[in-house]
């Protein structure tokens, strides 16, 4: 029999992004809606083949509204940051934590000294390369070897 997959908790500033990973790309009737999509988009087609080719399980809370941001969004009514720090808690709890241009998760990293961060995007737009190179070195990252069925190649496979 097969072994169970780990979950993967994805979660992100971007509600849209965590329902089309966690719930759209798993949905039978969304990937045959969208079907025309999968067929033109390279990155909609490496999501959709990771999901639905087992690779991974990908898990979310419900996220019907957005992720009010501590720093940014500051003087709304307590409940509008219940979503933040639900994944913010998980997130500590984590054993990797794989992170972007927010570095969000890399504060969940902060708080629970997790030393395995991979960074999968640098920012390219609005901070200066020295502000973007700052956050970098200030982060430690590990790397960890990929399967062999999930190779860069096959991840980034075009039309």
């Amino acid at each position: 029999s097969q072994q169970p997959r780990e979950p993967i908790y994805f979660l992100s500033d971007s509600n849209d992004l965590v329902n089309y990973f966690a719930h759209d790309l798993s949905d039978s009737n969304f990937v045959q809606t969208h079907e025309s999509q999968f067929q033109t988009n390279s990155t909609d087609r490496a999501a959709h083949d990771l999901v639905q080719g087992g690779h991974v399980r990908i898990v979310a809370r419900n996220s019907t509204t957005e992720n009010a941001h501590i720093d940014r969004q500051k003087g709304r009514d307590p409940p509008a940051y219940f979503g933040t720090f639900v994944d913010l808690y998980l997130a500590i709890q984590a054993r990797c934590v794989t992170f972007g241009v927010g570095y969000y998760a890399v504060l969940a990293t902060k708080i629970s000294h997790t030393p395995c961060k991979i960074l999968y995007q640098e920012e390219a737009w609005g901070s200066s390369h020295d502000v973007t190179s700052k956050k970098r070195l200030a982060t430690d990252t590990c790397t960890l070897p990929r399967p062999p069925s999930l190779s860069q190649s096959e991840l980034m496979k075009t039309k």
